[in-house]
């Protein structure tokens, strides 16, 4: 029984055959050679040659997108193609994927792109077999007119989706072991089958050279398959727009720091006095009076003079119009010595506490020392107005550089094996 299918373009060597799971009418392009098929629309991947009913081999569970669809032409190396076949795979025991596209011109070899992880490489058969040296289960090497090339990795894959002609059966090669062998700048591929070798080459392009190459000419212009330019387009915009944020985020936090200076309001030394009334057996250090004329942080330093001892500064601020009050604690320790011959110490005797949003008005400190040693100590007090707290500036500047960066650490992984990964 002959193959029913209806040529559709005699120019173009194009025919039409409907699939045997849904009826949906395929248009191929290589008539002569392809036998197997992917059905875009119920997944079926079914065997159809000259003698015999067409049979289905393989029911595919989903459908992934393509960046380049079926029908498609663009130039490789001054050489115009048309994608007639695709494939989504997965290497045997990992999660990550990788797509395949069979490329065809009238009368010569098929070529295979291939992308994965946004990076691209152009395979062809080679027309010769290399000479492998095996020092030994891991370690092989090539030595090819001047180029050396190490074993890579090794290993086997599944065919998750197929849809248009092929002229093999690609299920088949899930029994195969494909063997990676790079140089700095090139890769060969073996591929071993049922005791049968054949090697190929790949080159790398990358993202916009695929895009311009599909644009339907090879002039350069920008690539119409939306994917492809997006994926361009998309890195190039999310750089300029990290670009800006960060170059807004800085010029205006240059510009707060012009228009709200930092202003000290109150600079003080203090003694402390004991006091047996007191639940901490000192009495506590009320502050001049002092005005913060805009509303922004406050940091209050304290430095005191413990030695070898630590005591602990409750601080509040006072709004005397309004009663309010802001509370926070530091504890202050500093401990030094002399042992082995060696000098050593530890803490310190300063420390800060800081708030972020103060109202503006006329306030005074409350300190509440404490110590379990020392009951007179001296403490000096230094208020400043307007503090910038730069924490809040990195972490905006973090959340906007993380996500270019991963997607560049994503990016640049990838090209460490530009078909598949280790």
């Amino acid at each position: 029984m002959a193959k029913d299918y209806t040529v559709i373009s005699k120019d173009t060597n194009m025919a039409e055959l409907n699939c045997p799971g849904c009826g949906t009418a395929i248009s191929y392009y290589d008539a002569e050679n392809s036998s197997y098929y992917g059905c875009p629309k119920c997944y079926s991947f079914f065997k159809y040659e000259y003698e015999g009913p067409p049979e289905v081999l393989r029911q595919f569970s989903n459908r992934y997108k393509q960046k380049l669809p079926i029908g498609a032409k663009g130039f490789i190396d001054g050489t115009e193609y048309t994608v007639i076949g695709y494939m989504r795979k997965n290497e045997n025991g990992e999660t990550q994927q990788w797509d395949e596209y069979v490329l065809y011109r009238e009368k010569q070899p098929y070529v295979i792109l291939v992308e994965y992880g946004g990076n691209w490489l152009v395979v062809r058969k080679s027309n010769r077999d290399y000479a492998v040296k095996r020092l030994n289960d891991y370690d092989h090497m090539i030595n090819d007119q001047g180029e050396q090339y190490e074993l890579y990795h090794s290993y086997q894959f599944n065919v998750l989706y197929a849809n248009g002609e092929f002229d093999w059966n690609v299920l088949g090669d899930e029994q195969m072991v494909t063997y990676e062998y790079m140089s700095d700048t090139k890769l060969l591929v073996n591929e071993v089958l049922n005791g049968q070798s054949e090697w190929y080459w790949g080159t790398e392009m990358n993202a916009r050279q695929v895009a311009q190459a599909f644009d339907g000419g090879n002039d350069g212009t920008k690539g119409k398959y939306n994917p492809i330019s997006a994926a361009v387009g998309n890195w190039s915009a999310m750089k300029n727009f990290t670009f800006i944020m960060v170059l807004a985020i800085v010029v205006f936090q240059f510009l707060f720091a012009f228009l709200h200076p930092e202003k000290k309001v109150l600079e003080s030394r203090y003694m402390t006095e004991p006091d047996t009334t007191a639940s901490a057996g000192i009495k506590p250090i009320v502050t001049e009076s002092f005005s913060l004329t805009q509303n922004g942080g406050v940091n209050i330093n304290m430095a005191t003079n413990v030695d070898n001892e630590w005591t602990e500064l409750s601080v509040s601020m006072v709004n005397e119009q309004t009663g309010e009050e802001y509370e926070s604690s530091k504890a202050v320790e500093y401990y030094h010595g002399y042992e082995d011959g060696e000098s050593w110490s530890e803490g310190d005797q300063a420390g800060e506490i800081s708030f972020s949003r103060v109202p503006a008005g006329k306030y005074h400190l409350n300190i509440y020392p404490y110590s379990d040693v020392k009951k007179y100590m001296i403490i000096d007090v230094q208020v400043l107005q307007n503090k910038k707290f730069y924490s809040n500036t990195w972490l905006m500047l973090l959340a906007i550089l993380a996500w270019p960066a991963i997607t560049a650490i994503g990016k640049n992984s990838s090209k460490s094996s530009p078909w598949t990964k280790k």
